[in-house]
């Protein structure tokens, strides 16, 4: 076969560092998931629906076959916790715990 298909779709779910509620702020929690499914869009994946809590986040997400689950979530986490550092509403004591899930 010369050419290569895949159609892998993703759950992907991590929360805030010790589950702190950064995104309480409603406009700001907002943001934070438009700006989750840009980061999703610009390593050339698809992202489906994005949404959570105040303190965690659910993608659902197609992954692109050049990319694997681990330097997906890696991008999407390092971007957008530079992104809230800086953002209205965003605190410099953002961040997102170590660890996700992935279904």
């Amino acid at each position: 076969m010369p050419q290569s298909h895949a159609q892998v779709w993703l759950h992907i779910v991590f929360s805030t560092k010790e589950r702190q509620r950064f995104m309480q702020n409603e406009s700001f929690g907002l943001e934070m998931f438009r700006m989750l499914a840009y980061e999703v869009k610009q390593a050339d994946c698809v992202s489906a629906s994005v949404g959570g809590y105040t303190d965690h986040v659910h993608l659902l997400v197609g992954l692109s076959r050049t990319i694997t689950i681990a330097k997906l979530v890696e991008r999407v986490k390092t971007e957008t916790s530079k992104w809230a550092k800086d953002a209205e509403g965003g605190t410099a004591r953002f961040a997102w715990q170590s660890g996700y899930v992935a279904f």
